[in-house]
């Protein structure tokens, strides 16, 4: 059973470290114990104190405590529970952090030294160290592994759950970089691009797809003309897009035209009938020397991707895409901004 297996919704408490202390704390979590400070058993004058064991400090009030006692009281260690998770910050040194589940609550330690009296136990089979600023945290959990505080909660669960499932997976882990974050981002917000995808084909289905796609092109830098065909009698090509590449100078611009294949689809693309409409509208328009299946669909199955390479095949001189998915997303965002310029243009006119 892996780290992340064990946790569902437990509460996570992230503990100051000590550079005094890291080895005892260390070596202490691998007996299967876990240790916090604020427990000295010495006044700064040297005297000998009492136990602060909090379970008998609950049991005053704030104003029955002495002043050692009330500086010692870090009533919180209560309310960790068996299944919680510490992470002690800055341990086993400066920059580095180390993990665990609790398996039982708060007891004092009987045989108190000068300090890290208070105790719990955890599993030392759980017991992970790691980097704050490697790859493997999520940015957001990053951010909560710095010092906040004696003791601090962490709501960051869903990364701390990553956390615990990377943990285990990288020997050497990487430092975060800048191209990393930008990285995982783009791993983050491929869940939300998808979404996207089907907010489109429910605001945009059928022939409004069409028409959105029209109106997006039509906008594109170097396009000339759009036809949108609709209907049963458009050959294999919802949209037909001639546009120029090149220089600026007329002797080194070319024309392409590109056949256009739309499909509002939800779930998997798995029926191959856009890639025989965009053969058959080959055949219709020869001098197209591009084609695009434009699908709202999650994804398409392998049998489609085939289907695919084998159009491509037929012409290596056309060049054939797909935008499906996430990508769908994608595209709107880079070209969609010509709608609201359009808009606007419609109500200044």
């Amino acid at each position: 059973m892996s780290l992340a297996d064990l946790f569902t919704d437990e509460t996570v408490f992230a503990l100051k470290g000590y550079d005094e202390g890291a080895d005892r704390i260390m070596a202490s979590l691998r007996a299967g114990i876990g240790r916090f400070g604020w427990s000295y058993m010495r006044t700064d004058a040297g005297d000998q104190l009492g136990d602060a064991d909090l379970r008998r400090l609950a049991k005053k009030t704030y104003a029955e405590l002495t002043p050692d006692e009330q500086h010692r009281n870090q009533s919180f260690l209560l309310d960790i529970e068996p299944r919680d998770w510490v992470v002690y910050v800055n341990i086993p040194k400066w920059g580095q952090c180390t993990l665990a589940q609790v398996t039982s609550g708060y007891f004092w330690d009987t045989s108190p030294s000068d300090d890290f009296n208070h105790c719990f136990r955890v599993d030392p089979e759980t017991v992970r160290s790691f980097d704050r600023n490697a790859q493997i945290v999520p940015t957001a959990l990053a951010q909560r592994l710095k010092l906040q505080g004696r003791y601090w909660r962490i709501y960051a669960k869903a990364e701390f759950k990553e956390l615990l499932a990377a943990v285990d997976t990288v020997n050497t882990p990487m430092l975060r970089t800048p191209i990393s974050n930008a990285a995982y981002l783009a791993k983050k917000l491929e869940p939300a691009l998808l979404d996207m995808t089907r907010l489109i084909q429910r605001t945009n289905p059928n022939y409004d797809l069409e028409k959105l796609l029209e109106l997006i092109f039509s906008g594109m830098a170097g396009v000339k003309r759009v036809v949108r065909q609709g209907g049963a009698g458009d050959h294999g090509a919802d949209l037909i897009v001639e546009f120029e590449t090149g220089l600026s100078h007329p002797a080194f611009q070319y024309q392409h035209i590109c056949i256009i294949q739309v499909k509002s689809f939800v779930g998997g693309h798995n029926e191959l009938q856009a890639v025989e409409d965009l053969r058959r509208a080959f055949k219709k328009y020869p001098a197209a020397d591009m084609g695009l299946i434009f699908s709202t669909a999650d994804s398409a199955n392998e049998h489609f991707e085939a289907e695919l390479s084998k159009l491509r095949d037929e012409d290596p001189r056309r060049k054939i895409e797909l935008i499906i998915g996430a990508d769908v997303a994608r595209f709107i965002i880079k070209f969609g901004s010509v709608l609201e310029y359009k808009e606007k243009r419609k109500f200044s006119s």
